[in-house]
């Protein structure tokens, strides 16, 4: 006779995963959805795994991302988290036939995310099939209701993105400076988050999780500012490998403190850096309320003085801020000779 009061499991475990909803706009007014599946058990899901250990959510988010489906993501936005149980067996060595299973109750944390390369055919061997799907097709398709509901929402999320408007594009080279952009946020953290990079300018690396950092990053594109321009830089194949900046804009004393971070390391010391500085330089003394420029580099990285040097940049004073030593380097409009080989497709 079924017994009422013994329980069926042996107790509850919580577990979190982290996964993704990989978007693309289709060109016609749509909108594309990465799905994995088994077709022949008629199973098809969105690219989501377990955490490594000691990693953070939205690492394993992208990590796992990218493992079964092959493609390199960013992710944009945080979304909805979902929640489902199900029962784990408990196994033991010694009495196994009377472990009773174990409740699993797990949150699985969503992100809308964008491919920015990789490729299908690089997917690890937890599915069988990767591809693009419709995004009425994928709702359709998905065997779990929690993980239908989430499309609509990745939808609404990725046309915000789309919408944006990009301002500003200079090209010199292999070198491209452009407007920032939703999809930079996450290699901004990353870079942000380095404390390597972090020592190279004297600062601390940032202690926020990315829903913060995003959700600040997204304001900050929101909103018009009269004293300062953010701009990413891109190499030749058109990666996000670096950052540039005119800040503190005074139009009393016609000047702005100016900052240049390339992330990528593989990109260092291969001219990116000169020409994203040249780029900036003439774009700001062309189109902002500044004749002159200065920055503060680290006396000890000789590599960035003299990449500033060859930009147009010239040491003028030793400054002893917060316990480091640096070097205040100045450059003025009269100092640049034009250099109309630099392409606009628009300014502010």
């Amino acid at each position: 006779m079924f017994n009422l009061i013994r329980p069926l499991h042996s107790g509850t475990k919580r577990t979190w995963s982290a996964g993704g909803v990989v978007c693309r706009s289709d060109n016609q007014g749509g909108v594309e959805v990465v799905l994995v599946g088994r077709p022949a058990e008629a199973l098809w899901t969105l690219p989501k795994g377990t955490p490594e250990k000691g990693e953070p959510v939205e690492y394993t988010a992208v990590r796992e991302v990218s493992e079964e489906t092959g493609l390199q993501v960013h992710p944009i936005a945080h979304l909805r988290d979902t929640s489902h149980t199900f029962l784990k067996s408990a196994k033991s060595k010694t009495h196994a036939s009377n472990n009773k299973p174990v409740k699993i109750y797990k949150t699985v944390h969503w992100y809308l995310m964008m491919a920015v390369g990789g490729d299908f055919a690089n997917h690890d061997h937890e599915f069988d099939t990767v591809k693009w799907v419709k995004a009425p097709d994928a709702i359709q398709m998905l065997t779990f209701g929690n993980e239908r509901r989430l499309i609509d929402d990745a939808c609404l999320r990725l046309r915000n993105v789309l919408n944006h408007r990009e301002t500003i594009r200079l090209n010199r080279r292999n070198t491209t400076v452009r407007s920032k952009k939703l999809t930079d946020a996450w290699d901004d953290y990353r870079w942000r988050s380095d404390p390597e990079l972090a020592q190279l300018d004297a600062t601390a690396p940032i202690a926020v999780t990315f829903d913060q950092f995003q959700r600040v990053f997204a304001r900050s594109l929101s909103k018009a500012k009269t004293n300062s321009l953010h701009l990413a830089i891109d190499d030749e194949d058109g990666n996000h490998i670096g950052n540039c900046m005119c800040y503190d804009i005074d139009p009393a004393k016609r000047n702005a403190e100016f900052g240049i971070m390339i992330g990528q390391r593989e990109c260092w010391n291969r001219g990116y850096g000169t020409d994203a500085t040249r780029l900036l330089l003439q774009h700001a003394f062309d189109n902002l309320p500044v004749s002159s420029l200065f920055l503060h580099t680290l006396a000890s990285n000789t590599r960035a003085q003299t990449a500033f040097n060859n930009a147009g940049f010239k040491p003028v004073d030793l400054v002893a801020k917060d316990g480091a030593e640096f070097v205040r380097m100045e450059v003025s409009a009269t100092d640049m000779q034009p250099k109309r080989s630099l392409s606009y497709a628009s300014s502010i």
